[in-house]
């Protein structure tokens, strides 16, 4: 899916609509439940577009504590600046700097859709996906889940590199 650039009126371009998206095979552990529905305004400026926009979706991620999925509403807005590839500088000019970040290149007078959702997904997605504030995790010795049950294991043990630190610790909390 892309958007042709000989469409986009000197007014620009208003695009609504519902989207079927799939992730790269890379990122296994989300996956997209629902249709990306997308909300973009497509203007030209010279030989250059500036596309802004909002995407929402829901996608089931994996949680990095408990390794249960999850639902996740994502919601995302973006500001791009497409530029034609013959205008991208090449390896001995290219130092990114955080306005660059925002620029992105076309050809042959059509913007793949596809691609920049794709990525404006993954921009959005949390580092480090958790189902709740609460959530327990797993058991580092057994690996239940504690948030479903519990488990007899003993407290972790501290690692005996670490033991020092410990009496420093309790010693500095016995002067208080």
């Amino acid at each position: 899916m892309h958007i042709d650039l000989k469409e986009v009126t000197p007014h620009g371009l208003h695009i609504s609509r519902k989207v079927n998206l799939t992730l790269p095979p890379s990122i296994e552990e989300v996956e997209i439940i629902n249709p990306c529905f997308v909300e973009l305004n497509v203007t030209p400026i010279g030989i250059k577009y500036r596309i802004t926009g909002s995407i929402e979706l829901k996608l089931m991620l994996q949680c990095s504590r408990c390794l249960e999925s999850y639902p996740f509403d994502l919601s995302s807005d973006f500001d791009l600046l497409y530029v034609p590839i013959e205008q991208m500088p090449s390896e001995v000019e290219l130092e990114m700097k955080d306005k660059d970040a925002n620029i992105a290149y076309y050809s042959e007078n059509k913007i793949e859709l596809s691609e920049l959702l794709q990525e404006q997904i993954l921009l959005a997605l949390p580092m480090k996906p958790i189902c709740s504030q609460e959530c327990k995790g797993l058991c580092p010795s057994c690996g239940t889940n504690l948030n479903v049950s519990s488990c007899n294991c003993k407290a972790v043990s501290i690692d005996p590199r670490l033991e020092k630190l410990k009496q420093i610790k309790e010693l500095l909390n016995q002067q208080k």
